[in-house]
């Protein structure tokens, strides 16, 4: 009788799972469909197409020339203005439940239960990477690039099953990988969680797993060497463009393994709870304890529980699989590893989120078997309740802030007559003081650098043509008093 209640709502779960998944999903993105407001490169993309018509150059640049394509296509099939983006966010949203649905089923491929696939999709989806994932409506192809990710692994898995006909499906696995990456090069990286999951699930002994591995990091280094040529040679040459500065390869691959361990993999050991990302200096010591102390609580259990999952292996065998363990974690952050430039926000996290959330899966399932389900329905619970709150106080409410002191100062300058807009943003200092979570929660428009095209896309929806306006847009500091005949927007008064 004690485990009646959760057995029937395992069975609901199993029952109805693709029907639950876009129920939870749906509602757990529903800020974000019923606000308007929107994201720093919302306003750069929305004025680039005003201007030119397209914003494929820049994803060309990053090397991603089909996400460019495919943003393309979305701001010529839906008028691009300030007022859709909430339509360009809803298909996010219907990406992401497809996204769960395909992620819940190659779970079960693996012979994960319905119910737990179902959870752990639910659990990936409403994760603070997803949430900041869908909160960008200029990226609504990027479920895409994820969907690839994992359709790649299972065409890789049936080739290796395979004994005879498998080169289509390595082709097709290939051909899968390159058209993620080319969308956005670190959610393909999925496809490593899956390998996670079949090495954990299958236990094979440590010469025929390491074969597997190979195996697998032949096809997907094919994958790799492929959609390079394509898209940081071939393609750019083609249309004459450089690559961004961003997408350089780091000389310096040890520091960056460090800043990993230290950044990104302690963010995704938070799980649904957000890490403080001011710098790392004493006067912040204090704001870092508790997402620090957390890592590190949640990481020392897993690897407890995970040692005990192999208890029955000497340890030698355990240590080389820990450390498979962690290359593959790691794997699933590639990209951001191999490249000069740190950039380390959450949306890029998404995969090494689902990484390690399968290892503190399959710890659970060692030390205690009977308290899975509840652990899963505790982290799903967390998740979605957390996912509500960081969407509407974390995002949507400070940008939803300062668009409409922008909104509403463009709207007295064109009653005042005055066409000179002074725009005052923040400077680097009066940022700093300003808690965040590296921007992208309680951050604004204003911490980059889109004050002109704030206000132009202010002016076209009050039906004006912002070509006839001068724009100026500066950082000062707070005690900075301007005195200017333009009419002046300060932004300083939201931090």
């Amino acid at each position: 009788m004690k485990h009646e209640g959760y057995d029937i709502l395992l069975n609901v779960i199993s029952r109805y799972s693709y029907f639950f998944i876009a129920l939870i999903i749906i509602v757990g993105y529903l800020p974000v469909l019923i606000n308007s407001y929107g994201e720093a490169d919302d306003f750069d993309v929305l004025h680039d197409f005003w201007e030119t018509g397209t914003h494929l150059p820049t994803f060309i640049g990053s090397m991603r020339p089909l996400g460019g394509l495919l943003a393309d296509l979305t701001y010529n099939t839906i008028t691009p203005e300030f007022h859709n983006l909430w339509i360009m966010r809803l298909g996010h949203v219907l990406g992401v439940i497809c996204f769960c649905v395909l992620f819940s089923k190659a779970l079960q491929i693996l012979n994960v239960t319905k119910s737990n696939a179902c959870l752990l999709a639910l659990i990936v989806g409403l994760s603070p990477a997803i949430q900041v994932m869908v909160n960008y409506s200029t990226m609504m192809a990027l479920p895409l690039a994820g969907m690839a990710g994992i359709l790649s692994f299972i065409c890789a898995r049936r080739a290796l099953n395979k004994k005879q006909n498998r080169y289509p499906f390595v082709i097709l696995s290939v051909i899968l990988l390159v058209a993620g990456l080319s969308i956005y090069q670190i959610y393909p990286m999925i496809f490593w969680s899956f390998v996670l999951v079949e090495m954990l699930q299958e236990k094979r002994d440590i010469k025929p797993l390491f074969i597997r591995l190979v195996q697998y990091g032949v096809i997907f280094g094919v994958g790799l060497v492929s959609y390079y040529f394509l898209c940081a040679k071939i393609i750019p040459d083609i249309v004459g463009l450089e690559k961004a500065g961003r997408t350089s390869l780091t000389s310096n691959p040890i520091h960056n393994l460090i800043y990993f361990i230290i950044r990104p993999l302690r963010d995704s050991l938070n799980l649904f709870s957000l890490s403080y990302y001011g710098p790392l200096s004493r006067e912040n010591l204090m704001a870092h304890i508790p997402s620090y102390a957390s890592a590190i609580t949640v990481g020392s259990c897993t690897i407890y529980g995970i040692l005990k999952y192999f208890s029955d292996r000497p340890w030698s065998h355990k240590i080389t699989l820990g450390i498979f363990i962690f290359g593959l974690i790691t794997m699933s952050y590639l990209p951001n590893l191999v490249t000069a430039a740190l950039y380390t926000p959450y949306r890029t996290q998404y995969a090494l989120f689902a990484s390690v959330l399968i290892v503190i899966y399959f710890a659970v399932m060692a030390v205690t078997p009977k308290h899975v389900n509840l652990l899963l329905y505790v982290l799903f619970g967390c998740s979605f309740i957390f996912c509500i709150k960081h969407l509407q106080f974390d995002i949507i409410a400070p940008r939803q802030a300062e668009w409409q002191l922008v909104y509403n100062g463009t709207k007295q300058a064109i009653y005042e007559e005055n066409k000179e807009i002074f725009v005052v943003m923040p400077d680097q200092k009066l940022m700093d003081t300003k808690t965040t979570y590296y921007s992208e929660f309680g951050g604004m428009v204003s911490m980059s650098d889109r004050g002109h095209q704030m206000v132009r896309v202010a002016l076209r929806e009050l039906g004006k043509n912002y070509n006839e306006y001068n724009i100026i847009a500066e950082r000062l500091p707070s005690d900075h008093v301007v005195l200017s005949s333009m009419y002046v927007i300060d932004l300083r008064s939201l931090y």
